[in-house]
């Protein structure tokens, strides 16, 4: 997969991330060196809720960082994309949540010391792009293969911005400082002076955190206690300087003193259960080794060191802020852990926020989709059939096509030849158009394909080859399935009459995968719900008929 990803890309994160991080609080004094530009924040939207500074020029041409291979990796970079890695002054990169059924909105922002000749980078770029006009300025859109799409916007020869288009938008408008915003704040004050910062808002994308913990599994009782560490945090703020003699360590600011001090006790609840499981094994080894005496020194050893190696992971506690920051190159690999440690903690609450919005993002797509078939309905005074067909009932094209005037697309539907099959020469080139509304948000659906499946088959809604009508459906429409999200492995060219063939023996056959625990699922009468993967099999059949008379019991 990295090698459809600029080569560039690659040396530019191996400068970023080449070093051991230093992390530290962040409310030290503001400063920086004297040949950096002035730091601009105004990309950040009063939405931000998690951002990055780094600056790659600064530590590569430190005195300390001299064992970096700086002219090999000049060299490789200008001769691959004819820019020189070494002069990137500054890298900005952010991140805005979804809102209002849109995806996420990010981007990062490239800054070099030096000029570099955007013609010939073009030239050299080496992922397909088409090129494209935000708010009348030339850019470049990427063929990546992302949830979101990507621009590349080259302001002048000294900056580089990639991002979706809301964000290239911005920047080209002009934005303003978002000031009220804590990651905007904590960054204006701190990251000219770093080598790196990081902030990361839990606040701002609390709903998601709080969704993503309420689907967690359940954790063994005596860790129950522990999930609801990120609740107690509000913002994460850490900074990495190599090339300089500030402290280094992490801050987790919370609410108020109430909940630092509740998160405070959290962590050294933590941090004496890992020390007791680490005794606790010392112990059966020892006891193992019998009275062999160099593993019993060995025993005494590690029971020694022990606390050295714990204790020095405790937070120091500051109003409303925890604290771990050191000087040293010890108290550095010290807080390393603690940075471990602490990801630890937050990494599934974020992976599970990140799973739930890809969630209410796929159902929202179900929902358009239920609405564009209703609206279709209504002008037609049926649900499409399974496939437009020609003059023989061969199918041609999905019923996706015929839906796509009441998706807002009604010039890409106006391109298709619907008396030719979804991929002649013609309509082959159009399957590779991304309808985002069909695209859905599993990364294991290549783009041009779909998960978004019909209920096809006997008894169904798509059953064919005519359209229903909603006075069919004798069942209710609030309990017959129309369209489902089916597994990846199942995802079909999205202009193809193909879609989930229900089979009355096999009726989870294709489901359940999509999603950790299920699948989104949209009925008859435009209610989109998740439907778990443990879901009674005879149950799942009954909704997946439109007309079998029988009656619908237990949950779903």
């Amino acid at each position: 997969m990295l090698r459809r990803y600029p080569s560039w890309l690659f040396w530019m994160m191996s400068l970023v991330i080449a070093t051991p991080p230093s992390i530290a609080a962040a409310q030290a004094p503001a400063g920086g060196t004297a040949t950096d530009s002035a730091l601009d924040l105004s990309l950040l939207s009063p939405g931000t809720f998690a951002a990055v500074v780094v600056h790659p020029h600064r530590v590569i041409h430190a005195p300390a960082m001299d064992f970096l291979p700086r002219e090999v990796i000049a060299a490789a970079s200008v001769q691959r994309t004819a820019v020189d890695a070494t002069t990137i002054e500054r890298v900005v990169a952010f991140a805005e949540p979804p809102r209002d059924g849109a995806g996420p909105e990010a981007g990062v922002l490239f800054q070099f010391a030096q000029p570099y000749d955007a013609a010939k980078f073009q030239q050299m770029l080496p992922i397909p792009a088409e090129e494209v006009e935000v708010e009348g300025k030339p850019c470049l859109r990427l063929a990546l293969e992302l949830p979101v799409p990507v621009t590349l916007y080259m302001a002048d020869n000294k900056t580089m911005l990639f991002g979706t288009p809301q964000v290239v938008g911005r920047a080209i408008r002009g934005g303003e400082v978002a000031a009220d915003n804590e990651v905007v704040r904590i960054l204006s004050s701190q990251a000219a002076a770093n080598d790196a910062t990081l902030v990361v808002s839990l606040d701002a994308i609390r709903e998601h955190v709080n969704a993503a913990l309420q689907q967690a599994p359940e954790l063994p009782p005596h860790l129950a206690r522990f999930k609801q560490a990120p609740d107690l945090v509000s913002t994460l703020a850490a900074r990495i300087n190599l090339t300089n003699s500030r402290p280094t360590g992490v801050a987790l600011l919370c609410k108020d003193e109430a909940d630092a001090g509740q998160l405070d006790e959290l962590i050294s609840q933590g941090l004496d259960m890992a020390r007791q499981a680490f005794l606790a094994q010392i112990e059966q080894k020892a006891a193992r080794a019998g009275d062999e005496p160099v593993q019993q020194a060995m025993a005494a050893y590690m029971r020694r060191v022990s606390e050295k190696m714990f204790d020095p992971l405790r937070p120091v506690r500051e109003g409303n802020r925890l604290i771990l920051e050191g000087r040293s190159n010890a108290t550095a690999q010290v807080n390393a852990a603690t940075i471990g440690i602490l990801v630890a903690l937050l990494l599934p609450a974020v992976q599970a926020a990140r799973e739930a919005a890809r969630r209410a993002q796929a159902s929202n797509d179900l929902k358009q989709i239920a609405l564009a078939l209703h609206n279709y309905h209504a002008a037609q005074n049926a649900f499409p059939p399974p496939a437009i067909t020609d003059k023989d009932g061969k199918p041609l094209l999905s019923w996706r096509v015929a839906i796509l005037p009441y998706l807002e697309q009604q010039q890409l539907y106006e391109q298709f030849r619907l008396d030719e099959p979804w991929d002649s020469e013609h309509n082959r080139q159009l399957a590779s158009a991304v309808v985002p509304v069909y695209q859905g948000t599993n990364p294991g659906v290549r783009p041009g394909m779909t998960a978004y499946l019909g209920a096809a088959g006997k008894g169904t809604i798509f059953e064919g080859p005519k359209g229903t009508r909603i006075d069919q459906i004798r069942d209710g429409t609030a309990n017959t399935i129309m369209v489902v999200e089916a597994n990846p492995d199942q995802a079909v060219p999205w202009t193809s009459p193909a879609d989930l063939e229900f089979e009355p023996g096999k009726p989870l056959r294709g489901l359940g995968a999509a999603r950790p625990g299920g699948f989104n699922a949209a009925f008859a009468d435009g209610s989109v719900r998740f439907l778990s993967k443990s879901i009674d099999g005879k149950l799942l059949g009954l909704l997946m008929q439109m007309a079998d008379g029988q009656p619908i019991t237990g949950d779903f």
